[in-house]
């Protein structure tokens, strides 16, 4: 999900500042709904948009919730996150840490795994819609023994990746 440029192109418009409050109103409830289906495991989950427009804020407000202490909300465990720089490798470390179902790891503001062939390729695997999705790292890995972790894994998990880049979607 990208920030709504509804909302500013609006606002140029000179539309009636109760409008605005409307559509910012209906365009965090999306947001919120979209958060929630990750943290339900419906589906993983993009939002970009530009700095400053809350989309971290309103993702772990909404996983906040899902701490198992609100009425009516399945409870998930605390989301792993990975935030600046990172290497495929520890991109795959994280993964595999939080494979599990009810796991959710989120990658914000580190649009190198947006860029990277390694790390795309291990979002591939690990966000594929099919339900078993076996994840796996072929080379030689020191970081891997150190962290005696398993070269593969099946990943249960699921991922919210945030990211100001401009994403352009065919």
């Amino acid at each position: 999900m990208s920030t709504d440029r509804t909302l500013l192109q609006e606002h140029t418009k000179g539309v009636e500042p109760e409008r605005i409050q409307e559509l910012m109103h209906e365009h965090y409830e999306d947001l919120e709904s979209l958060v929630r289906g990750v943290a339900e495991n419906q589906f993983h989950l993009i939002i970009n948009g530009n700095a400053g427009m809350g989309k971290t804020e309103i993702t772990n407000d909404v996983l906040k919730k899902y701490n198992g202490k609100k009425k009516g909300f399945p409870k998930i465990h605390k989301p792993a996150k990975l935030s600046g720089t990172t290497s495929a490798i520890a991109l795959f470390a994280e993964l595999q840490l939080h494979n599990e179902e009810g796991q959710i790891t989120i990658i914000d503001d580190t649009d190198k795994v947006l860029e990277d062939t390694q790390m795309i390729d291990l979002l591939k695997g690990c966000l594929d819609t099919q339900s078993e999705k076996n994840v796996s790292w072929g080379k030689f890995s020191t970081a891997l023994k150190k962290l005696d972790l398993d070269k593969s894994f099946e990943y249960k998990g699921r991922v919210i990746i945030i990211t100001n880049k401009n994403l352009q979607f065919a």
